[in-house]
């Protein structure tokens, strides 16, 4: 390994002398020397982490697992485009079928998001893992007395109140919660007899 190194060390040099021939050596620039410094405690890391993997091979692969859960839950978080996307999706689904059938609930859930969008009053914020929609009280082109004066600014104890999404996973958890049998009106349903065999 030490004559690995020590001729990893004389190629470096001799590039070094090719580019930079105002420097003896690589020991001599600091750049050089921290690099080399670097290198030498990652490597030394590596091979800590490697016997400690070793002896508690159960641990590790817990420890891993639960990484890689945490890494897949942030790479899967959606965006801003992928929530408009599905409000629109939903809307043109709800618009294929006859406001006869169509669910109420699912239209006015829907349309409300809808005219939230138009005066661009949603705003999402996103946690790393999650993704929160929520309703701000003036869109950016609104210049009320109410938009600026800190007195009747909406308080953070009303925050939950104004959350209409939440997004984990690639879901919107209340927008397909309120699509669940969006082309059933129960209303309609109710006038029919029932079943009887």
């Amino acid at each position: 390994m030490a004559a690995r190194l020590r001729s990893a060390f004389r190629n470096v040099n001799r590039i070094n002398n090719m580019f930079l021939p105002q420097f003896e050596n690589l020991k001599q620039r600091k750049l050089g020397r921290s690099a080399y410094n670097v290198f030498t405690d990652y490597k030394l890391v590596f091979k800590e982490l490697y016997q400690n993997m070793k002896a508690k091979p159960f641990r590790s692969a817990c420890t891993l697992a639960s990484l890689g859960g945490l890494y897949y839950i942030y790479e899967q978080n959606p965006d801003v485009n992928s929530y408009e996307d599905a409000v629109l999706e939903c809307s043109n689904e709800l618009l294929q079928i006859s406001h006869l059938i169509r669910n109420p609930n699912s239209d006015s859930y829907v349309q409300n998001i809808l005219k939230y969008r138009n005066q661009e009053r949603l705003q999402i914020q996103t946690f790393g893992f999650l993704s929160l929609v929520y309703v701000t009280e003036f869109g950016p082109g609104c210049d009320l007395y109410e938009k600026h004066c800190e007195y009747v600014q909406p308080r953070w104890k009303t925050f939950p109140e104004r959350v209409i999404d939440v997004g984990i996973l690639g879901h919107w958890f209340f927008l397909e919660r309120a699509m669940k049998d969006y082309d059933v009106n129960e209303a309609e349903l109710a006038n029919c007899p029932p079943d009887t065999e």
